[in-house]
Parts: C-alpha cells; structure tokens; sequence
C-alpha cells in the first residue's frame, strides 16, 4: 500500500493511505480552473486530458489535513457556472457517473499548511442529493511506498 505525503518543502506530512479504488479522474484543466496548485507547470496540462484525484466521502479517512476557509466567490462560481452548461464536470466512480455541483473549500497540509492540494466539493449522480466529497489532486502530492 502506499502513501500520499505533502510535497512542500521539508514537510513530509502523511496526508492518506492510497486506495486505488478511489482514485477518479478530472479534466486536467480543472486545475486552471480551481487554481490548484501541483509540481508540474500548467503549460503541460494539455486538452483533453486528465489528473488523478482520490476521493473520499470521510474526513476521517485522513491521517492529517487541513480546510481553507469557504472559497472566494469567483472561484467557485465559475467552476458552477458548468453546471448550466453541458460542460459540466464529471467523473466515473463506484461505478456511477457523477458530477461535481460546487466546490466549497480547498483541502491543505496539516502540517504547514501549504497548499491547496485539493477541494471539497459538493457532488452528485443525475437527480440525486448531493454529498460531500474530499478530492485530493496527486499531483500535488509525493506518493510513497510503506
């Protein structure tokens, strides 16, 4: 099994165990777009493509993570600005196509609070109630064997 730690600086903070049944995948613009940052530059992130998120439901799933406050509203806006639109953002997991209605925080480092290295967002299948979801981008991350 390996591990998720914090890429910033010295830190080295364990931030999850990595499942790799949790592992989705997101349009690699929607790091532009959420202004998330990772170790590659954006300039690499081609159309079309896609990053690898884990999710997770629990925030107890965490070994140690840190929440921003609520996001500013141009970030989140433009992000459910897709939701009326057919661009919105979806992904595959448990089977289930779902998508993402509205991101609400960023996820940081427990530890030295750096980041973000992720989102909370709320997401959802077709028509059906929406839940929380921690989304943690690996490419902001180090991933390490146990």
């Amino acid at each position: 099994m390996s591990k998720a730690i914090c890429a910033f600086g010295n830190c080295g903070c364990s931030i999850i165990n990595l499942n790799d049944d949790k592992i989705i995948q997101l349009p690699g613009t929607i790091f532009e777009t959420l202004h998330l940052m990772q170790r590659k530059q954006s300039a690499d992130i081609k159309e079309g493509s896609t990053t690898s998120f884990l999710i997770t439901e629990d925030v107890w799933d965490f070994d140690n993570i840190g929440v921003s406050k609520d996001l500013m509203p141009g970030i989140s806006e433009e992000l459910n600005s897709r939701a009326n639109t057919n661009t919105e953002v979806s992904f595959q997991h448990d089977g289930n196509l779902w998508y993402i209605k509205k991101c609400e925080k960023y996820l940081i480092c427990g530890d030295c609070d750096r980041g973000p290295i992720g989102m909370v967002c709320m997401i959802s299948q077709q028509d059906d109630q929406e839940r929380r979801a921690y989304l943690l981008s690996l490419g902001s991350l180090l991933c390490k064997d146990k």
